[in-house]
């Protein structure tokens, strides 16, 4: 779908607005605020940070299964996943998300959790510290 179509869309939906392009850092946190959700519908990807970012802004992420966005995304807890080539699936998931409130919080806050538990800046620097050879070894 091209852009202008994508932005007539946009235009029929209250409240919505569509940003393409780089987003400047001091800008980011308040597009998350923003948002009900995030939207990683890539077709092809090996990581994104941007779902960790999602999560530790408490926004679900609406993704497409692929690389290693589903060790990232929980379906059906964090977020929710579909195939790649399924626009019609990547619709109903984001439909389900901005018509339901409450699933869209439960899931953000879930992600937030998930990040707390399993991805926290001491479990990182402990993960970076172990893969660092044994100084005078």
């Amino acid at each position: 779908m091209d852009e202008s179509r994508l932005r007539s869309i946009v235009a029929t939906l209250p409240g919505a607005s569509l940003h393409t392009g780089y987003v400047p850092v001091p800008d980011v946190a308040a597009y998350f605020a923003r948002a009900r959700c995030v939207v990683l519908p890539y077709k092809r990807s090996s990581q994104s940070g941007v779902a960790h970012l999602a999560h530790t802004m408490g926004r679900p992420v609406v993704a497409t299964r692929v690389g290693d966005i589903p060790a990232v995304v929980r379906d059906g807890v964090s977020g929710l996943l579909v195939a790649p080539d399924d626009p019609e699936a990547l619709a109903h998931a984001l439909i389900r998300l901005l018509t339901d409130p409450n699933a869209a919080r439960t899931m953000g806050e879930a992600g937030r959790g998930g990040l707390a538990e399993a991805a926290s800046w001491d479990d990182i620097a402990g993960q970076v510290q172990r893969s660092l050879p044994a100084a005078g070894a």
